[in-house]
């Protein structure tokens, strides 16, 4: 599916937007739902995916491709996360509508459906097949978490294996913090939002590989109980039937869990894994409009980045479900959502 914005800052002509996916990590359809025992409530949904007319509910994780009229009226290729199903989605995507070389790849945030494809980017530039390199935008908290998981991805001498590994050239973005992709007059504002909250009581232990030294869990059991026995915080045994678990400290305030959204010149803003966007961020995006602080302090977080909210053409919203969910937006924020951004825009929204 491809939708068009008109770029503002270079030229007349539009930015093409192609969604590569619109699902959950989990994607769709679900295998439990289409290996189900006979007798079971059939789900249709995933049922549907199985017969041509329901292709459309082949859900991948959520990722666009974005052609951007950048200097000299050229197009840059930018693509927005790379999750566990940007392989499959780029095999069908990419001929389709012409797409090749990609000239930035952005990730809003270090979850599997956002940046556990990043690997698959060695099709562009395994013997430099494409291009040499692919350009990488990340958060300093993202590429701790790729040098974590993938140490291969961010140096050579943690491959194995053949040695076939993707070229990669990182960039570390921060929040509200405007930049650049490499000189091609494409500029991009990224901002935070909540996705969620962090469960862990404190920072992970860092922990900085080597090709000498083996990963925490191939060294001692990633917990302390077999398989499938229930593992909480604090607890070094299974519980025992009847038993309370250990409950969170509710003294402790909720840290949320961060994720990037971006605006891209100024024609366009993508947020796609949100529960909530702080009142500081809605000044960010709109300075224009009245603060509504929700018992916030109203703090503008602006970092020097001024200028009218960007102006938008068209619209495209989802909410997950009917009911409130800790890590997503559902059908009421999505209304609220709606009522807030009615100003952006060049042309009414429609009702």
């Amino acid at each position: 599916m491809a939708t068009n914005a008109t770029s503002h800052n270079q030229s007349d002509d539009p930015v093409e937007l192609i969604f590569l996916g619109t699902g959950t990590s989990s994607s769709l359809p679900h295998v439990d739902c289409l290996t189900a025992p006979p007798g079971a409530k059939p789900c249709r949904t995933c049922l549907s995916t199985l017969k041509p007319e329901g292709k459309k509910n082949i859900r991948r994780n959520t990722s666009v491709a974005m052609r951007i009229p950048g200097k000299d009226g050229k197009k840059i290729t930018v693509i927005i996360d790379v999750g566990k199903s940007f392989q499959a989605a780029a095999v069908e995507w990419f001929p389709k509508y012409g797409l090749r070389r990609i000239d930035a790849v952005l990730i809003t945030h270090a979850h599997a459906d956002a940046m556990n494809g990043l690997d698959d980017l060695r099709g562009w530039t395994l013997r430099s097949s494409i291009q040499s390199h692919v350009d990488l935008y990340v958060s300093q908290a993202t590429f701790k978490e790729v040098q974590r998981a993938f140490p291969y991805l961010v140096a050579k001498e943690y491959a194995s294996g053949g040695g076939d590994v993707p070229e990669f050239k990182w960039h570390i973005i921060e929040d509200r913090v405007p930049f650049e992709i490499e000189d091609t007059g494409v500029f991009i504002k990224p901002f935070s939002v909540h996705h969620g909250r962090i469960f862990s009581t404190a920072p992970p232990v860092e922990f900085m590989p080597s090709p000498w030294s083996g990963s925490p869990t191939s060294t001692t059991a990633s917990t302390p109980n077999p398989p499938g026995s229930p593992v909480h915080p604090g607890c070094h045994t299974p519980l025992q039937p009847g038993a309370l678990a250990p409950t969170t400290d509710l003294t402790k305030p909720i840290q949320p869990y961060l994720c990037f959204g971006f605006v891209i010149q100024e024609s366009v803003v993508y947020i796609s894994d949100v529960s909530r966007i702080p009142e500081d961020v809605w000044n960010f995006l709109l300075p224009n409009t009245p603060t509504i602080t929700h018992g916030t302090n109203g703090t503008n977080g602006l970092n020097g980045v001024n200028g009218p909210p960007p102006m938008l053409d068209d619209s495209t919203l989802s909410g997950l479900t009917l009911l409130a969910l800790d890590t997503r937006f559902h059908t009421k924020s999505m209304s609220y959502l709606e009522k807030r951004l009615r100003g952006s825009f060049r042309r009414p929204m429609p009702s």
